[in-house]
This record gives C-alpha cells, structure tokens and sequence, in this order.
C-alpha cells in the first residue's frame, strides 16, 4: 500500500491542474467531514458556526469556518486530537521553536509522518536534481554539539551519506566536515548561508563549492540569495513551511515562484474576508489534507504572500506561491496609520548598502521611531550611512526617525535564527 502511495505523491506534480484541483478538493471534503466525527474539538468548531462539512461545497465557502489562530491551537491542547489517536505516546510529536515564548506543538501518525517530513521533501527535492545515497548532504541544525555526534554516528546516515553540523558551533568547525566529507548539498537556514558567506570573504578561504544549497526557515530576499549563490558558487533553493504541516512550497530550478503541494495542503491568500486574486498579497490560512492525527483546518501561518496558477517548464503543475514578505505580525504600524511592509525595507539596505554591510536587523521601536543594526564590513562609509537615511525618509515619511545602530553582531532569538526584521511596537 505505501509503495502505491509513494508513486502516486511522485506523480501528482506531473497532473494536469483540473486533475490535481479534483483530487484536492476530494481529500479537503475528506478531512472535514473526518475532523467533525473523529475531533471533538472540531464538532464543537463547526457546530458553534452553524456549519456541517456537507454544506462546504466550494472555496468561498470555506469562510464559515473559523480561522484557527496558534492561540486557540495552543489552548485546544489534547482534544484537538482525532478519537483512535488520542495518545500522544503512539504519534510523532513536532514541537515549534517558539520564538515568541510559547512553543506549539503538532501530532503526527508515521504514515502521515513519513509522507510529509521524507516523501514530500524527498519529491521537491529530487525535482531540483538531488539523489540520495548517490549525493552527500550535510543538515544544519539548531541540535546540541552532543545530539549532533550521536546523529552522526547512527549507521543510517552513514549509508546515506548524511552528516549533521550544529549551528552552536563555530563556522571553522563546520569548514573542518566540509573539508572532509565534501558533501554536494548543504541545507540550513539563510542566516545561517549568509554568515558562511562573510566568513569565506573575510579570511579569503577557498571553497569546496557543492552542486546545490536548500534554505528553509527564514525570508530568502534576492539580494541575499544572490550573494549566497555568487560566493558560495552553486544554486539556492529556498522552501517555505512550518513545523505544524512540513513542507508546503518549494522552488525547482526555473524558480518562478514556491510550486504549492496542492496534494498535501488546500492553501488560501485571504483579505477582508475574500480570497484575494491572483498577484494580491493575502494572509496565507492552510488545512493539512494529510494528517489523522490532528487535522489543522483553516489554520493561520501568520504569513502573508500571493499565488498564481500556472505549471513550469520542469513540467510540474502545483500553483505558484510568492512574495512570502514577512509575519503578518510584524509588519510596522506607523504613527499617521500607515501599514509598511517590512520588505521594502530590507530592500533599501540591498540597494544602498548590500556591498558595505554584512549583517543588519530592523527593528521597530515604536510608530515613529526604526532602528536599524548593522555590521559593517570595510566599505561601509559616512555616506553610505547618509543615503540609507535619505532611502528611509523617501519609504517612510518625515514623521518617523530612523536610528542607525553600527553593532559587532546581531544576536539569535531563541530558536536560534536571526529576525531580520521584528517589531517592538504593540
């Protein structure tokens, strides 16, 4: 049964879209009318709506059914698990980092488990060239120095050809496995390829340049993706999910955009209460269409972005998603009611100062007040300094300030990534 599985998720992408939409909405009717018997959570959800699965007919009518928020995630606790998998001893347990102070955490079957954490990341990835076992791979991780040599001694890796680095330690560590291991594709986070990349500029080292780099995590804005690609010489590709439901949105090599696993997910790009169209940025709201354990219907990433339908010339035929610009929680509130993107300051720093600095953070003090903290490398000027303020003042107006903050560092938050943009300001 599961090797029909396994051919069946490598030949959905391949699909024509109305085949593809069909099989998604069949799995979508599915998972709700099986969340209403199997969850209580869920029956009491749709009853208090005033809504039953059979009444869901189309994508609009998925606006009667709440938004689930991490809040009330997290507040649901056991019951939001389906009856016949209410022992959190016999599921695959997948824990947030909670950057914000309050972890979530997700329940999985292992069939559901081995289809989202390995076929479909092994699908994307296989598409943009990788094959294991015949290909070393190196994982950076967020894991203990300790827990990452445990790792490495299991003999399963060492069949695959896999090897596991700590992001606690330091980058001439992680030169001495590369050296050795020469592995063709390295995964990590952006932040994580950026340091990398200053450190083999600053101390002029040669690079063992592998064939190809996965990013996932963090924002991957292009200026930062190509001086990742052009020092560390070989292509990125940049993945966007969350612990709660995996992998949902991958790039191939033409990079059009994140190819949506429509067979896992039924994504939605929501505004005011409406889906948006096409190119119009949304609140991206997704339902798991792969998960018995604890289905997540409607469920709010915090994220905002925008589709477009439309295959590749890879021949794969998944919508596209774009422009993931940030947290919907971080976009900046400013004093006179305006709502910046925190994208479009990003972007000055790439245009005025993407060769000077090799680091920088955003920080939103208040409505008026932006803080930015940059590392500087030896280009870094007065001038420069000058004409980044005169690129914010043009973005922001006059009533806001813009405090420059020349630091050593930026610091981690506490799962161990680098916030490129953040907001204090509530």
């Amino acid at each position: 049964m599961m090797f029909k599985e396994i051919i069946h998720y490598f030949r959905n992408p391949y699909k024509s879209f109305e085949t593809l939409k069909r099989l998604q909405w069949q799995k979508l009717q599915s998972v709700l009318h099986y969340a209403y018997a199997q969850v209580p959570f869920y029956r009491d959800r749709f009853d208090r709506a005033g809504i039953k699965p059979s009444e869901i007919r189309s994508a609009s009518d998925m606006f009667r059914i709440p938004v689930l928020t991490k809040e009330e995630l997290r507040d649901a606790g056991f019951d939001i698990l389906a009856g016949g998998h209410n022992n959190p001893a016999k599921l695959k347990k997948s824990t947030t980092s909670g950057s914000t102070g309050q972890p979530t955490s997700s329940y999985f079957t292992l069939r559901d488990w081995f289809i989202l954490k390995f076929l479909l990341k092994y699908r994307s990835k296989r598409i943009c060239g990788f094959y294991p076992v015949i290909h070393k791979v190196v994982l950076v991780n967020a894991n203990p120095e300790e827990a990452v040599l445990r790792e490495n001694k299991k003999i399963i890796n060492k069949l695959i050809r896999k090897r596991s680095v700590s992001i606690n330690q330091k980058i001439e560590d992680h030169l001495t496995v590369y050296r050795q291991f020469k592995p063709d594709v390295l995964y990590g986070t952006v932040s994580y390829f950026n340091e990398l990349k200053n450190f083999l500029l600053k101390n002029q080292i040669n690079w063992l340049k592998p064939k190809m780099i996965f990013t996932s995590g963090e924002i991957n804005y292009p200026q930062t993706r190509k001086e990742i690609e052009r020092v560390l010489g070989c292509p990125c590709y940049d993945i966007y999910g969350s612990t709660e439901f995996k992998e949902v949105a991958w790039e191939c090599s033409h990079k059009l955009g994140y190819h949506i696993n429509m067979d896992a997910y039924f994504v939605e790009f929501i505004n005011n209460n409406r889906h948006v169209s096409a190119f119009e940025e949304g609140r991206i709201v997704i339902t798991s269409l792969v998960n018995q354990a604890m289905p997540l219907i409607r469920y709010d990433q915090g994220d905002t972005g925008m589709y477009t339908n439309g295959g590749c010339a890879d021949g794969i035929n998944f919508p596209f998603m774009h422009s993931v610009t940030g947290r919907s929680m971080d976009y900046y509130e400013l004093s006179d009611g305006r709502r910046i993107a925190p994208f479009s300051l990003v972007v000055a720093v790439h245009e005025c100062a993407a060769h000077a600095v090799q680091q920088f953070q955003i920080i939103q003090k208040s409505s008026d007040l932006i803080v930015i903290k940059i590392v500087p490398n030896r280009q870094f000027t007065p001038v420069i300094e000058q004409n980044l303020h005169k690129r914010y003042h043009q973005i922001l107006g006059g009533n806001v300030v813009t405090r420059i903050e020349i630091v050593k560092e930026i610091e981690r938050d506490s799962s161990n990534k680098y916030r490129l943009v953040r907001s204090e300001f509530k």
